[in-house]
């Protein structure tokens, strides 16, 4: 009874202790943790973020997203606008022709293997840009020929 004033002191059992074939024979609790669906995660914090809403005062996570855009804004407080377009307003690019494609990346491929002769490393990536070059001309090749026959 001392002990149980103390701090220091610790509670005596409210359950009898068992013998060890007492305690073999009951049943084992599975308390451990187990795979969950994604629907039953989905569920679950949908549950918990309701249920840890606030039911007064302002949304909190609105506030929150309303801070955060004033941080990124410097102060101004922009007003969210549709991020829906018309797509008449839209103009949509031509599409490229694989052709044109291929002469624009090999154009790249050559002013990289000029950037790099002019900073004395060119020779770690000339073989290679050479040999990309080469099969992206063959490339080319073929695809006029197709297009001549067609």
């Amino acid at each position: 009874i001392d002990l149980e004033l103390k701090k220091s002191g610790t509670y005596r059992p409210t359950q009898p202790r068992l013998s060890r074939k007492e305690a073999m024979q009951q049943p084992i609790k599975k308390y451990y943790a187990r795979k969950r669906s994604k629907s039953e995660i989905k569920v679950a914090d949908r549950r918990n973020f309701y249920s840890n809403q606030s039911s007064k005062g302002k949304d909190m996570r609105l506030e929150k997203e309303r801070y955060i855009s004033l941080m990124e804004n410097d102060g101004e407080e922009i007003k969210a606008r549709s991020a829906r377009k018309n797509m008449r307003d839209v103009a949509l690019q031509p599409k490229k022709s694989r052709i044109e494609e291929l002469e624009e990346e090999i154009e790249e491929r050559m002013v990289f293997l000029g950037e790099m002769d002019a900073l004395g490393q060119a020779a770690k990536y000339k073989s290679r840009i050479t040999r990309e070059v080469q099969e992206k001309k063959l490339e080319i090749a073929q695809l006029r020929l197709k297009s001549q026959t067609l």
